[in-house]
């Protein structure tokens, strides 16, 4: 059986948007391994999703910013850079 390969940049970003949305609308710390995200067929934690993410060194984009600033409840118009 041949083990998935790390996702690319631009998958993980779009996992990320993702994980971002789960986080907001259900995750708890009661059960921090649930909800998975599945990437390129292997299943991932919303925390090794951050994690992977902090290994990539392009800008987060607008609408991750806004989805970041949404989640953890600050306004818009935060400076998240």
């Amino acid at each position: 059986m041949v083990e998935p390969s790390e996702p690319d940049p631009r998958t993980l970003r779009e996992a990320f948007h993702e994980a971002l949305r789960l986080y907001r609308d259900g995750w708890t710390p009661g059960r921090p391994e649930d909800p998975m995200l599945n990437i390129k067929g292997k299943d991932y934690t919303i925390r090794e999703v951050c994690e992977r993410m902090a290994g990539i060194d392009d800008r987060m984009d607008d609408d991750a910013g806004f989805l970041v600033a949404a989640t953890i409840g600050i306004g818009r118009s935060a400076d998240l850079s």
